[in-house]
């Protein structure tokens, strides 16, 4: 069942954390630890949702504006006569719905999340959380998302064996950069619509090691002048240390200058 949780969700965009058990919070019903290692932490989680929210807001200062977490974990709470045992899946989003040119104008809302896990979890009566950013560290507006579910509560499709362990094989975890990231957004100008293809091809052979991410997040057409405009944002990001404005023109200079060498393909007011 979490094989076909990860697969779901992955492919919708989300990404998966690894959360510590061990919390600040100190609920009623949280079980307290006589000893703990960090004395910060000397309760066991009883829900998903603050450490999600950590998450979040950890990428949010590091100029996210697309988050989408999710976390399969087991969490304690105190019963009438012992522990309460559940495995549950936190989900955490907020931000825009995608880095592509048709979701980069759409923000993540109530629906879309239930959408979600209604339709790629099978659940019927999910609870979608609006999280107040009222009392949190932040300057940023838009809606939090949350919404945490009781496995038992999740129908997961019947699949074979082969396919399971080629989906286990297909998941990757990758360390997050504690550095922040810089933006830049580059508008090609087309003249001849038949080199579309010949920009996407030479913008997704470009590699830099300060070069995370590219995408389209604009697109127009001008049946005037029969040329098309392709915004791109390009993201930088080192895993070793914060990244100088000149360290990033650099490297923006010799793309704009490899894709340029097609006399087709220019960026205005370069």
């Amino acid at each position: 069942k979490e094989t076909f949780i990860r697969k779901k969700l992955t492919t919708e965009g989300f990404s998966e954390v690894i959360n510590n058990p061990f919390t600040d919070i100190n609920a009623e019903n949280c079980f307290k630890v006589d000893n703990p290692l960090d004395s910060n932490r000397n309760s066991i989680r009883n829900s998903l949702k603050g450490s999600l929210i950590k998450n979040l807001l950890y990428n949010e200062r590091r100029q996210k504006d697309s988050i989408k977490l999710f976390e399969i974990s087991d969490i304690y709470t105190k019963g009438d006569e012992k522990a309460l045992l559940q495995k549950k899946l936190g989900i955490i989003a907020s931000g825009r719905i995608g880095n592509n040119y048709e979701e980069f104008s759409r923000f993540i809302n109530d629906l879309y999340l239930k959408n979600i896990v209604d339709s790629n979890l099978l659940v019927s009566d999910s609870i979608i959380e609006n999280i107040s950013r009222e009392n949190l560290e932040t300057k940023i507006k838009t809606p939090i998302l949350f919404t945490e579910i009781d496995l038992k509560a999740i129908t997961s499709q019947e699949e074979d064996a082969s396919l399971l362990n080629q989906i286990k094989k297909e998941i990757k975890y990758e360390k997050i950069s504690e550095f922040p990231s810089i933006n830049r957004d580059i508008s090609f100008l087309i003249k001849n619509k038949e080199k579309i293809i010949a920009l996407y091809e030479l913008v997704n052979k470009f590699e830099d090691e300060l070069l995370r991410e590219k995408f389209i997040f604009d697109f127009y057409s001008d049946k005037k002048s029969n040329s098309t405009k392709v915004g791109y944002r390009f993201i930088f990001q080192s895993k070793e240390k914060t990244l100088t404005v000149n360290e990033v023109d650099v490297v923006l200079k010799k793309i704009i200058e490899t894709i340029t060498c097609d006399r087709d393909i220019e960026v205005p007011g370069y």
